[in-house]
């Protein structure tokens, strides 16, 4: 149920950078879906890898390299929708989508946290 959500808001996400963010296309919902699909599959299954293996040049950027490979991956995504063909404007939806998706975790919560009632005495 997590993935779904964490879909549907990267297209969301991704639609509404289109609208504007210059040099995004989208013609439909179903670009928007395949490239919130697409870049749900690369951010868990490839970017913990290459976060992983570009550790040291992220930590000499102080981090700024993750934006770097945040782009990479939707750019992935997008491109793979046909949204868009250069990384500039993609750069400016990396940013839109990080204030709008800070932490998906966040914002979807998939079991209920225990409750734990404790008598004052």
């Amino acid at each position: 149920m997590g993935f779904l959500v964490r879909i549907l808001v990267n297209a969301a996400t991704i639609a509404l950078a289109a609208r504007v963010v210059p040099g995004i296309h989208l013609n439909g919902v179903g670009p928007a879906l395949l490239a919130g699909l697409v870049l749900g599959l690369i951010n868990a299954l490839v970017r913990p890898v290459l976060v992983i293996v570009t550790f040291p040049l992220t930590l000499l950027t102080l981090g700024l390299f993750l934006l770097v490979l945040n782009g990479g991956a939707l750019f992935g995504a997008l491109a793979a929708s046909g949204a868009a063909d250069r990384f500039g404007p993609v750069v400016h939806v990396t940013a839109l989508h990080r204030v709008i998706d800070d932490n998906p975790d966040s914002h979807v919560q998939t079991r209920a946290a225990p409750v734990h009632a404790r008598r004052a005495i």
